[in-house]
């Protein structure tokens, strides 16, 4: 009789298990549990977590925006982009022109594009420089075209939004030399620098194309010096890239120029 009932309650235990677990789920993304969110990230899928990461990021971006508008003076330079522009030391390499970054990290042409009401400021600009397309490129493996496109929207966007100030288009950059059987994606780079070319052209935007020596080598990757990792360009990198910019013929350049 006692190995029946011992036998039964712990059946009755096993059965609320997962009931506690799921309880004890709930309670740990509610923060309610010490140690809940650390515990929570530790088993939740790596993606979401990844994307939640971004999303805050995002949300912190636009608040810092935000706040920087309220001081940027008329005739500044607008900076749209990714990460790149993101982490563009822009006041280091031109401290006497004045600047609003705009930069978002790991965010694609078409949410800039979305964003672009809240991203620019309420003085006039003196001009844009946009950096964009390899977000979409990363995002979309063997499908430049579409990566392409994307820009192109922003570059419309843009267009719409300020009808007289000039615009800058920066093109893309190949990625470091990959790791042993990762994917070669010279060609997809080579198509979106071709296209996004075609398209400053296209509108009449001044176009810049940092994939050349000094930040490229013969073999079109990005030199191991001017990057930190794969595709983020190192102090040395940024320093190449801010004299491509400020040689660009046009309003931009010029404003650029000490």
């Amino acid at each position: 009789m006692r190995g029946m009932a011992g036998a039964s309650l712990l059946m009755q235990i096993v059965s609320f298990v997962p009931l506690a677990l799921a309880l004890c789920l709930c309670l740990m993304r509610a923060d309610v549990l010490p140690g809940g969110w650390r515990l929570a990230h530790a088993i939740e899928n790596r993606y979401v977590a990844k994307a939640r990461e971004r999303a805050w990021h995002g949300l912190d971006r636009l608040e810092q925006i935000r706040a920087a508008q309220r001081s940027t003076p008329e005739g500044a330079v607008l900076w749209i982009g990714s990460s790149t522009v993101e982490m563009f030391p822009v006041r280091q390499h031109w401290p006497r022109t004045p600047h609003l970054n705009a930069g978002i990290a790991a965010t694609r042409a078409d949410h800039l594009a979305r964003l672009l009401p809240q991203l620019l400021p309420p003085l006039p600009l003196g001009g844009v420089v946009v950096i964009a397309g390899t977000a979409d490129r990363l995002a979309l493996p063997r499908a430049p075209e579409q990566a392409a496109a994307a820009a192109e929207r922003l570059l419309d966007a843009l267009r719409r939004a300020l009808p007289t100030t000039p615009i800058v288009v920066v093109g893309p950059l190949p990625e470091r030399e990959p790791a042993e059987g990762a994917a070669d994606t010279r060609a997809e780079v080579q198509t979106l620098r071709a296209q996004l070319r075609a398209a400053a052209a296209e509108r009449g935007l001044a176009f810049v194309d940092p994939a050349q020596d000094p930040l490229v080598d013969e073999q079109f990757r990005l030199r191991r010096e001017c990057s930190v990792d794969e595709v983020h360009l190192s102090p040395m990198g940024y320093a190449h890239l801010a004299r491509m910019i400020t040689a660009v013929e046009g309003p931009v350049g010029a404003l650029l120029r000490p």
